[in-house]
């Protein structure tokens, strides 16, 4: 989301003048992905990267580089070509191309990662790599809201994510490229946001508030608006009769998963989603896994552990 908004603020400065790439970093990431490579018959076969940066005449001024999952694989290795460029100005080889060409000055490389510190998926990045680079930590939102005990702005937050989503669908449409269920999103995600909404009602959310609140008694089990948004979305979507019974579903599928940490947090959201229960809401799914996960708890430091 800062990516995007970054490529935005750009081209609101300077519009047709922002060329925007996104390359989703894979685990066997190499130079290949990035460059492209040299043909049996010659010539360079090119990425999506390099006809943009390189070959299309330099058509914008400003380009942006998202490198979304940086970390799942070495960046040391897949960026080689470009590193050297972006340090010193040095040309780079294309492959199957007889003259090296320069990095247009004025590109940025914005790559993602879960953490550049404590990341146990993840290739660790290297000194070099984070000493060419400007790390901004992102803060988690969530829990500013929860500390700050502001459920206006939670509530404006939820209702945010889901116009989010309903933008989203409506992009793809605009694009040329929308999914034949896009009418039915798009449906769904105006009558979730509409004034008499059925998803943003006052019940669902003191359910989500208190839930997170629960979350966020200790650091280690605290959710991000990306859990929520998975949550809000398919309560939207859903064919389900009462937004209550999709509710249970998500805070079995996305929530219990979240809770790997002191066994405190699990019990607390058990007596609270027991409160709930009633004829129409049994919340079976959402006790049944946070039951399965208190299974895991180890006596003597009093951890749950959630075994996906």
């Amino acid at each position: 989301a800062f990516a995007r908004a970054f490529s935005e603020a750009l081209a609101n400065q300077f519009p047709e003048s922002v060329c925007e790439v996104v390359v989703s970093v894979g685990q066997d990431f190499g130079d290949s992905d990035i460059i492209g490579y040299e043909k049996i018959a010659g010539g360079l076969a090119p990425t999506e990267l390099t006809k943009r940066l390189f070959l299309e005449g330099r058509q914008k001024s400003l380009f942006v580089v998202v490198l979304d999952e940086m970390n799942m694989a070495h960046v040391d290795y897949y960026l080689a070509r470009i590193l050297p460029a972006i340090e010193s100005d040095a040309p780079v080889e294309l492959p199957g191309q007889s003259a090296s060409t320069l990095l247009p000055s004025d590109t940025f490389f914005i790559g993602t990662v879960n953490s550049f510190l404590d990341e146990t998926t993840r290739v660790p990045l290297s000194g070099p790599v984070k000493r060419r680079a400007n790390i901004i930590v992102m803060p988690n939102v969530l829990d500013i809201i929860l500390g700050e005990d502001d459920r206006k702005r939670f509530a404006a937050s939820i209702k945010s994510l889901l116009k989010r989503s309903l933008k989203s669908c409506r992009r793809r449409g605009n694009t040329g490229l929308p999914s034949i269920l896009d009418g039915f999103r798009i449906r769904d995600l105006q009558e979730a946001t509409d004034k008499d909404s059925r998803v943003l009602n006052n019940q669902v959310l003191g359910i989500l508030w208190d839930i997170c609140k629960l979350c966020a008694s200790d650091p280690r089990t605290s959710l991000t608006m990306g859990v929520l948004q998975d949550v809000i979305e398919y309560v939207a979507l859903s064919a389900w009769k009462s937004p209550l019974l999709a509710l249970d579903i998500q805070v079995a599928q996305k929530i219990v998963p979240q809770l790997s940490g002191p066994a405190d947090v699990a019990k607390k959201l058990t007596s609270y989603i027991e409160g709930l229960v009633s004829e129409e809401s049994p919340f079976d799914a959402a006790l049944s896994a946070l039951a399965q996960l208190l299974q895991s708890e180890d006596p003597s430091s009093g951890m749950v552990f959630f075994a996906y």
